[in-house]
């Protein structure tokens, strides 16, 4: 899209959701006006992963199938399918790009990994035994070690994750997705030696530095993850990612009043996760404010109603302002999502006992009983995604 002098200046000086805009209608134009230009349509459907809109996805990548445009093509929208972690519509336009020849877009790699999420490891392991020597670099050293850890191959993925490392120490995408591998491993002493690594490597990376610091609070060594968070915040005070690591870190260790302020904080500079508002209107609720947890916690539920967690602090929170019948409706929620969620059946018998609905309440208390001699992990998993770096991931608002 040319644009002369005079049209730049106006374009600059239009805020980020008007340029948004504007790029949305000239797209939009394109396809309508060449409904049969597979690049317009790649082009939208790059625009529809960037708005997270799945169903317009899903058209997209169908209409740029059956348009049967050239491998480039191909190989360049299911690139950006695979990067949106949209593994059956990248599978499928990866697959016909290659079907033009093995060589013919140089997808191997990525169809081996779409490959691996759609069908399966041992799928995926086939495919990457076709790439030449020559193109097994850092990417392909780090699929593998996914592969893998899949397959339940631990010390061969962890051998991939160092030849990764090795072929490309300046990555910092490879120690991120290494640290994530290594913390759902619970290999907390190899986790922290490789973002240390990457720290030396790369001593500006700002996130580099904050997972050195929840991989230092994975490792049991809060005493030295706090100082670096603090560090981490004064550096890029703007960053609402470090402020929510810091306040999730806080409200583990039990210290409310601070974790609040961080996650306060977090919000202001643009956090908008579901997690982010589930710890907020828990620090908030233990810090006595009981309707501005109400506030924050009806964000968490519109954000992810399915999210059994956020359903049974929701009921809490409900409890503790006396709307008991608003809390049966949430805890019956979360345990329709999560069965065995002690929680959530704890404060459904208290629930139930403060309507005088005594018969019921004694059930839920049996229950609890039952599910305690069998317990499962029913911590959220929030804390896990926080060390694995999927809740520091930088994200449009």
């Amino acid at each position: 899209f040319p644009y002369t002098t005079l049209f730049r200046s106006e374009y600059l000086s239009l805020t980020p959701e008007q340029r948004h805009a504007d790029y949305q209608a000239r797209v939009e134009k394109a396809v309508h006006d060449h409904p049969d230009d597979p690049v317009a349509q790649v082009n939208y459907l790059k625009l529809m992963i960037a708005d997270h809109k799945a169903e317009q996805e899903a058209t997209a990548a169908k209409r740029i199938a059956a348009l049967k445009p050239a491998a480039a093509v191909l190989a360049d929208a299911g690139r950006a399918l695979l990067a949106a972690k949209q593994y059956a519509l990248a599978w499928d336009l990866l697959q016909q790009a290659d079907a033009e020849g093995p060589r013919a877009a140089d997808v191997d790699l990525d169809l081996a990994i779409a490959t691996f999420h759609a069908a399966g490891a041992k799928a995926g392991l086939e495919l990457l035994d076709r790439l030449p020597e020559s193109e097994r670099g850092g990417d392909y050293s780090l699929a593998r070690a996914q592969m893998l850890d899949a397959s339940g191959k631990l010390p061969e993925a962890a051998l991939a994750i160092g030849q990764a490392l090795q072929a490309a120490p300046g990555r910092p995408d490879l120690y991120r997705q290494a640290v994530a591998l290594l913390v759902k491993q619970g290999n907390a002493s190899e986790a922290l030696r490789v973002i240390e690594q990457g720290a030396r490597q790369l001593p500006e990376d700002r996130e580099i530095l904050l997972l050195k610091a929840t991989t230092l609070e994975f490792a049991n060594r809060p005493g030295d993850a706090g100082p670096l968070l603090s560090e981490v915040q004064n550096r890029w005070p703007e960053w609402p990612a470090a402020w929510l690591a810091h306040g999730i870190i806080l409200a583990t260790h039990r210290s409310y009043e601070e974790a609040r302020q961080a996650l306060e904080t977090a919000v202001a500079l643009g956090a908008r996760s579901p997690e982010t508002y589930y710890f907020l209107a828990d620090c908030t609720l233990r810090s006595g404010r009981k309707d501005s947890a109400e506030t924050l916690i009806k964000e968490a539920l519109a954000l992810s109603p399915e999210d059994p967690w956020i359903q049974a602090l929701a009921g809490r929170i409900a409890i503790e302002r006396g709307e008991y019948q608003l809390a049966l409706e949430r805890e019956r929620a979360a345990i329709r999502q999560r069965p065995r969620l002690v929680e959530a059946h704890n404060s459904l018998a208290r629930a139930y006992a403060a309507l005088g609905r005594k018969q019921e309440s004694d059930a839920e208390l049996q229950q609890v009983r039952t599910l305690q001699k069998a317990p499962l992990n029913d911590e959220p998993p929030y804390l896990s995604r926080l060390f694995q770096g999927s809740l520091l991931e930088e994200k449009p608002l």
